[in-house]
C-alpha cells in the first residue's frame, strides 16, 4: 500500500483509466471517453501503483441551492475500482484522499449518486435527497387552459430566458445544481436526437419552459428538462401535452416528491385508489459535509429567524469537522465557530440528511445518531426547514 499515490490523470493514464472504469460500472466501450470529453479531463484523479491505476473518479465542481444560496459543491461521478482490486481498501483510500484534497480548496459539500450506500456510508456520505422519473398517461390529463402562449425557444434570447426561469426554480426548492454549461448542453441538445423547446409566455413574460424529445409512437415523450414558476405555466404544460394523447401513450420526467405537474391534475386518482401515475425509478443521491463551518455559514436559512445552537459533530475522517460548533443564525445567515457546550450530538452522516432538509431532526433520532432535547432539535428542525430537496440532472 506505501506504493500507491493519488493524483490527477495524467496523458498516459487515460488507457488504463477509462479500462478500469468501464469493466468497474459496466459501461458499454467508448461510453467513457465520450464522458470525459464532455466534462473535461482535469477534473479526474487516480490511484496508482507505480504505474498501473488501480481506481479512479471525476470531481465536477458547481454549486447547489440550500436556503435561497449558492453552495460551492463537488459532484463526484465515474467512481470505479478495477474489479481485481476489489476489497483491498483501494476505494476508500481513493476517495478519503479525494474528499481531503476538495477539503483543502475549501469545497464544502460533495454530492453523488450511490452504486452502494454501505460504501459512501463509511465515508461519511448519506442520503440527502432523490430523483423521482415520473410516467404519465397523456388521455389521464383532465384539465385544459390556454391562458399563456406556448412560444418556441428559437434564440439565445430565448435560452437565456430558461437558464434565469432555472434559477427561480433552484432559488426556492432545495438540492438544485448550479448547472456548468455543458450540463445545460446536454439538456439542450443531448445529440441523440433532435429537441423541441418552448416557453410558456404571458404577455411577453416567460413563466416556465420545457425541452423533449419525441421517438416513436410507442415511445413515451421524454421532458429533458422543465421550469414552472406558476400555477398557470404548469396548467399549460399539461394542456399542450394532452394534444398528444391520439398520437402517443405517455410521457415521462424527472422530478421531485411533491411534482407541480401532478398536484395540477384535477384528479390523480383512478378510483380513488391506484395514482394515474407511476414512478418508474426512485434514486436517493447522498451527500457528504466536507467542511463543517463553510457548509453551515453558507447556505440560507428562514430570514425571521433568530437562533444560536452547540453542536457537537464526530467526523472520523476530516479531523477539522470534529468537535463542537456554535451555531448563530440571524436574518436568514449564520456564524459558525469552534466551541459552545455541544447540545446536539450527531454524526458529520447525520447533519448531512438535516442539512438538505432531507430528514427532520425528530425522525433523525429513531434512524441516526443525533440526540438532543426536544427543544433543542425542534429548533435545529427549523432551521432546515423547507422543500423536499430534490434534482433532476444525473452525472
Amino acid at each position: 500500500m506505501d506504493e500507491i499515490t493519488y493524483g490527477a490523470l495524467r496523458p498516459n493514464d487515460v488507457e488504463s483509466f477509462v479500462r478500469v472504469v468501464e469493466a468497474a460500472l459496466h459501461f458499454s466501450p467508448g461510453d467513457m471517453r465520450k464522458w470525459m470529453r464532455i466534462t473535461g479531463p482535469q477534473g479526474y484523479r487516480v490511484v496508482r501503483q507505480h504505474d498501473q491505476v488501480l481506481a479512479g473518479l471525476g470531481i465536477i465542481e458547481m454549486g447547489q441551492w440550500f436556503g435561497g444560496a449558492r453552495v460551492p459543491v463537488a459532484g463526484i461521478t465515474a467512481v470505479g475500482v478495477a474489479p481485481e482490486h476489489r476489497g483491498t481498501g483501494i476505494g476508500s483510500r481513493l476517495m478519503c484522499t479525494m474528499l481531503q484534497e476538495i477539503h483543502e480548496k475549501g469545497i464544502p459539500l460533495s454530492v453523488l449518486y450511490p452504486a452502494t450506500l454501505p460504501f459512501y456510508r463509511r465515508i461519511g456520505y448519506e442520503r440527502a435527497g432523490v430523483q423521482l422519473t415520473y410516467e404519465l398517461p397523456l388521455q389521464m390529463i383532465d384539465l385544459r387552459d390556454t391562458t399563456l402562449e406556448m412560444q418556441p425557444a428559437e434564440d439565445d434570447a430565448a435560452i437565456q430566458d430558461m437558464y434565469e426561469l432555472y434559477d427561480q426554480r433552484a432559488y426556492y426548492f432545495a438540492g438544485h445544481l448550479d448547472r456548468p454549461q455543458w450540463m445545460w448542453q446536454l439538456k439542450l441538445e443531448p445529440g441523440d436526437q433532435p429537441t423541441h423547446k418552448y416557453l410558456i409566455v404571458r404577455d411577453s413574460t416567460p413563466e416556465g419552459y420545457v425541452i423533449f424529445t419525441q421517438s416513436r409512437r410507442d415511445q413515451p415523450i421524454r421532458i429533458l428538462d422543465m421550469g414552472i414558476t406558476t400555477q398557470n405555466a404548469g396548467k399549460r404544460l399539461l394542456t399542450f401535452f394532452s394534444g398528444y394523447r391520439s398520437m402517443v401513450e405517455s410521457m415521462t420526467w424527472r422530478g421531485g416528491p411533491r411534482d407541480p405537474l401532478l398536484y395540477l391534475l384535477a384528479d390523480n386518482l383512478i378510483a380513488g385508489m391506484r395514482p394515474k401515475h407511476t414512478i418508474q425509478r426512485a434514486y436517493d443521491w447522498m451527500l457528504r459535509i466536507v467542511d463543517v463551518v463553510g457548509a453551515l455559514s453558507t447556505r440560507g436559512y428562514p430570514a425571521e429567524l433568530q437562533a444560536e445552537l452547540h453542536l457537537e459533530i464526530r467526523d472520523n475522517l476530516l479531523p477539522a469537522n470534529n468537535g463542537r460548533f456554535m451555531l448563530e443564525v440571524n436574518d436568514g445567515y449564520a456564524q459558525v465557530s469552534p466551541g459552545g457546550q455541544g447540545h446536539i450530538y450527531m454524526h458529520v452522516r447525520d447533519l448531512a440528511a438535516l442539512y438538505t432538509g432531507y430528514v427532520n431532526p425528530l425522525e433523525l433520532r429513531v434512524s441516526g445518531s443525533l440526540s438532543g432535547s426536544d427543544s433543542n432539535l425542534a429548533l435545529l428542525g427549523l432551521l432546515f426547514v423547507g422543500p423536499q430537496p430534490w434534482m433532476s440532472d444525473m452525472f
